[in-house]
């Protein structure tokens, strides 16, 4: 027998290995909202996409949604489908499927065991589960529909039943998490992420430091970063004060969503291709989005020391970035496709952290809606004062027309340079057209017209540009001044079951004395799984000069490992030789350390860097080690601590982290019993958008969770499965909050003890009276809005679990009159008290109309009971319900 158990367990792991193998499907985490009909459920469902562009949904999420009785246990599902007797039986040891009563094999690379569930592919939910599911990545919607009613469809039936006969009152099913604001304080102590290191090369030894701190000040967010060295410290000192409302309640008439001062930056404006960047201030109604940008972008923000990031579009690695002194990462010129752009910042820190970022931008309609007016503006004083505004106004649902002006700092000649700008947008089916008038303050001008259009998975972009005298940081004129300029982009889809991405460029330039510039440029992208590859090649030409150059990413996670690299190179001939290469590998094969090597050449200086660190990824404070070689620089190691600090408000204390925890929001969740002492319960922990996060212990029932993402709205619930008592449940089940870096936002989270109705439902017909199974009992408030709804067992015992007290009327369903031609007992009204809210050995009792018995329930086994039962209690007083 051992020796199964142990051949059974070691199949059990190869099955699992096997299914879980594509592990970067946790790097594409979405959520969706689910509508069943005209219901939306209310807990959004995770899922994930596949390389094939397939989409897996958890069967057991997705059964709990729909109300269907399949449970998952490891490896194995079971359960029933709509109605107990039709039995489901999931095997992916065995690699079969067994919905009522059919029979089907299993394709093991279209299931993943992820976070205690599994994760299948849509076609075959639909097909085993007799559902249709409709996605819609774009709006993040599930629409599930069914040839039969689904419990869930069920319950709601009676749920607006109950509602219309008992009159107004309660919630409606569905009902979102009720909202958390976190107003801005005067003062809030600050969130703060300290790095130090000592390193030592030759007989040289050094200190350095970098401090990042985030909190509320003047009723703002605030953030300071600076670096420390050697006689320097307070370097690379920047610092903000922010403060963001999407209603647009900011300074009064202006209506601002948005207000920055301190460090600002501002995006590049179409033709121009700068940005007014530095200390100054910026306000706007249209929250970060400038509308002046044409159709290129610009991602930038912070990233502290030891940290890279990956810039990752619909899933091809695009370019990613190591920390710099400065404590900012930018990606200053990113193409833009026609329709919907999904974007993916991930962010790697130097112990194994991951966080990601998602952002979607649209470039098929108007940013700003019909008759309103958008306006973004933005000053700073750097190099130079410099500034930069626009307003755009939304025509109708198709047109937007704006103006832009602009102040850069000196250029070469070190004057100012000015620039107004002119843009008319149009939004048709299919296909967008932008004109852009731009003046410098020269007089040159420059007119542009951009076309953009997208059918299947492909997208063309086309933009010609006539120029006169005219001179911007975009167009450079030491060369020359340029008179056109002709771009295209065009981005190729191959079908939906080759993860294969190919982007095609080209830009030809002709000057005014008749020189021509080109640049002709591909890129492959590939993805599988958590593998992205990207192969890009270009070839340009500036006169007789003609140069080919290209670029090799490489970025993949999976497992307890993680490797990313890059080579630039140029072509010699028909030979290429490296200029660049990087790579860098990352382990936590050993926790709690985590292992990273890395290695960089440069074709510059002719010689190889290499470095090792090691660092601790878990307690409160962060170790470090690190070495590192290069020729010319010698033998340099170090050692380092990361501490990360985080206010926790209700014990009036900071609580460490190694994880940084200032760059992002927190929540402090009090779990306590409903009462005038308020005792905190321990055990209870949250959950963010529908996965499970752990928290640090505060004490007294208080969970500490930080690392929220901020500036977008998170659904924060709960979870009592650590609370021993299984009596108590919660009066919400969770929360929407908007996080912000450095605030904790106070969530409260009484408890109640919950109580259970439980008792036999009987049948008496001319031949005495025996249990009934099947019938259906309703469960209603005092307002008579439905609470509960369960069928009686075959021996006619039924039960409602997880009711708070209170006052309750118990009712057989109007239904069952018809369905076993039987009279209807009176409501039966229950108490439930606190404290003690049980009621047991209710008796709920139909008689039969005729002598025809009513066909026994499958399984059911008749058992006579007394012919004399008890007597009936008094009437309980009338509550609202049925006529």
């Amino acid at each position: 027998m051992e020796r199964w158990n142990l051949a059974r367990a070691g199949l059990l792991v190869a099955t699992c290995a096997a299914v879980g193998a594509d592990d970067g499907l946790e790097d594409r985490l979405l959520l969706f909202a689910v509508q069943v009909g005209s219901h939306a459920v209310r807990d959004p469902l995770p899922a994930y996409a596949t390389p094939a562009g397939a989409y897996r949904f958890p069967l057991g999420g997705l059964s709990r949604a729909l109300g269907l009785g399949i449970r998952v246990d490891g490896v194995r599902a079971a359960g029933w489908l709509r109605r107990e007797g039709q039995r489901f039986d999931l095997d992916l040891v065995r690699g079969r499927v067994e919905a009522e009563g059919r029979s089907f094999p299993v394709d093991r690379a279209r299931a993943e065991i992820l976070d205690g569930d599994i994760y299948l592919d849509a076609e075959l939910l639909e097909a085993w589960l007799d559902l249709r599911l409709g996605v819609d990545p774009a709006r993040a919607l599930l629409e599930v529909t069914s040839p039969r009613e689904l419990p869930l469809e069920a319950r709601l039936a009676l749920e607006r039943r109950v509602a219309g006969l008992g009159g107004p009152g309660g919630a409606p099913a569905g009902q979102p998490f009720p909202r958390v604001d976190a107003p801005y304080a005067l003062w809030d102590p600050p969130f703060l992420n300290q790095d130090l290191e000592m390193t030592r090369t030759g007989r040289e030894t050094q200190v350095r430091g970098s401090t990042f701190l985030a909190g509320d000040l003047l009723h703002m967010t605030s953030t300071v970063y600076f670096s420390s060295g050697p006689g320097n410290l307070f370097g690379n000192a920047r610092a903000s004060l922010a403060r963001r409302d999407a209603s647009g309640g900011l300074l009064g008439p202006l209506g601002a969503t948005v207000v920055e001062v301190g460090d600002v930056h501002a995006p590049p404006l179409a033709l121009v291709g700068a940005t007014a960047s530095g200390p100054g201030f910026h306000v706007g109604n249209g929250q970060d989005a400038w509308q002046a940008q044409g159709t290129r972008y610009a991602f930038q923000g912070d990233l502290l020391p030891g940290w890279t990031v990956e810039l990752y579009q619909e899933d091809i690695l695009r370019a990613f970035q190591r920390s710099r002194a400065d404590g900012r990462f930018a990606f200053p010129d990113v193409p833009l496709r026609f329709g919907t752009n999904r974007f993916r910042l991930v962010f790697t820190g130097p112990e194994g952290q991951v966080v990601e970022e998602h952002r979607r931008l649209e470039m098929h309609r108007p940013l700003a809606a019909p008759g309103a007016f958008h306006y973004n503006a933005a000053t700073t004083w750097g190099k130079g004062p410099q500034y930069q505004a626009e307003l755009s106004y939304g025509l109708d649902r198709r047109l937007e027309a704006g103006v832009a002006v602009a102040q850069l700092a000196p250029g070469a000649g070190g004057a100012a340079r000015r620039y107004g700008l002119a843009t008319l947008h149009g939004f048709f089916p299919g296909f967008s057209i932008t004109g852009t008038l731009a003046r410098d303050q020269a007089g040159g001008s420059a007119l542009a017209g951009t076309v953009l259009t997208g059918w299947g998975g492909q997208s063309l972009s086309v933009q010609y540009a006539w120029l006169s005298g005219f001179s911007s940081p975009e167009f450079d004129p030491r060369d020359g001044f340029v008179r056109t300029r002709a771009r295209a982009l065009l981005d190729v889809a191959p079908p939906r079951n080759l993860p294969l991405q190919v982007t095609f460029e080209g830009r030809r330039e002709t000057l005014e004395g008749g020189e021509t510039r080109s640049r002709l440029a591909a890129v492959a992208g590939f993805h599988r799984g958590s593998l992205s590859v990207a192969q890009e090649l270009a070839v340009e030409r500036a006169g007789p000069r003609k140069e080919r150059t290209g670029a090799f990413r490489l970025g993949t996670a999976g497992g307890d490992g993680a490797l990313r690299g890059e080579a630039g190179f140029v072509f010699e001939g028909a030979r290429p030789r490296v200029r660049s290469l990087g790579v860098q590998g990352d382990t936590v094969r050993f926790q709690p350390w985590t292992l990273q090597a890395t290695w960089h050449r440069s074709l510059a200086r002719a010689e190889n860097e290499v470095g090792l660190r090691l660092h601790r990824r878990e307690g409160r404070v962060g170790l470090g080690f690190r070495a590192d070689y290069a020729p010319s620089a010698r033998l340099t190691v170090g050692v380092g601590l990361q501490v990360s600090l985080g206010w926790e408000p209700r014990t009036r204390r900071y609580l460490a982290s190694s994880s940084p925890m200032a760059m992002a929001g927190a929540v402090s969740a009090r779990f306590h019993l409903e009462g005038p002492d308020h005792p905190g319960v321990e055990g209870g922990s949250l959950t963010v958008d529908g996965t499970a996060r752990p928290g640090l212990d505060a004490g007294n029932g208080v969970v500490f969770l930080p690392h929220l993402p901020w500036a977008r709205e998170t659904a924060v619930g709960l979870n009592l499965a650590g609370i021993e008592d299984p009596f108590l449940q919660a009066g919400s089940p969770g929360f929407r909050l908007t996080p912000r870096p450095g605030k904790t936002v106070l969530l409260d989270l009484p408890l109640v003890v919950s109580g259970e109705v439980t008792g036999t439902a009987l049948l008496e017909t001319p031949d005495g009276i025996r249990p009934l199974g099947g019938l259906d009992l309703e469960l209603v408030d005092a307002q008579g809005c439905g609470v509960r709804e369960a069928s009686s067992a075959y021996d006619g015992f039924f039960e409602f679990t997880g009711l708070r007290p209170g006052t309750y009327a118990l009712r057989v369903a109007r239904r069952e009159a018809d369905r076993l031609d039987v009279a209807l007992p009176p409501p039966r009204v229950l108490e439930l008290p606190d404290g003690t809210p049980w009621v047991e050995g209710v008796t709920m009792k139909v008689v039969q109309n005729r002598d025809v018995a009513p066909p026994d329930e499958p399984g059911s086994e008749p058992a006579p009971v007394s012919a004399d039962p008890a007597p009936a209690p008094p009437a309980p007083p009338r509550l609202p319900g049925p006529p």
